[in-house]
């Protein structure tokens, strides 16, 4: 009789299993490098960047040179309007620089109060599409004791004049 071997089948079937689990886990990775590329995706959401604009078209800083006639123990009030037109809030800062110094003036900028007139401090905010009515005070009012107190009736102030800078600076409010 013949015999018969019975290792082949056993290796024959560890074989094919250790094959079929090589075929699984390679089928895994093809498919992950598969959809890489094959992917796809919806999306509805957008973004919209809001406008950003204060006073007459300026974005961050507006400077103007003011041209004012002041006599000695004079206070004088320019008003200027400060108004945001962007769609988010912002704050500002306002500051009056006399540049030469020629003449003992003080400056002061104030808020005014549109239902009293009254001159207030201004916390320098604005929400969109709001005005603040501001109020810039020139004060020549030099009290006695004053170094700059002789000189008001003397001819040394006459026909001088000082430049000031009136500069806002905006910034957007997070």
């Amino acid at each position: 009789m013949a015999k018969l071997n019975k290792t082949k089948r056993p290796i024959f079937l560890y074989v094919s299993l250790v094959l079929f689990i090589l075929l699984l886990i390679s089928m895994q990775f093809s498919s992950d490098l598969y959809g890489r590329y094959f992917s796809t995706a919806n999306n509805a959401d957008g973004a919209r960047v809001a406008s950003f604009e204060v006073g007459d078209g300026f974005k961050q800083s507006y400077s103007e040179q003011i041209f004012v006639t002041v006599q000695p123990k004079q206070q004088i009030r320019l008003e200027f309007t400060v108004q945001n037109k962007s769609e988010v809030a912002v704050n500002y800062s306002i500051s009056a620089i006399n540049t030469t110094n020629n003449l003992p003036i003080k400056f002061t900028v104030f808020k005014v109060n549109t239902s009293t007139n009254e001159l207030e401090e201004f916390n320098g905010q604005l929400s969109p599409a709001q005005t603040h009515l501001l109020a810039l005070v020139v004060d020549w009012s030099v009290a006695p004791g004053d170094p700059n107190y002789d000189y008001l009736t003397s001819p040394e102030h006459a026909n001088k004049i000082d430049l000031v800078n009136l500069t806002v600076t905006v910034e957007q409010i997070d």
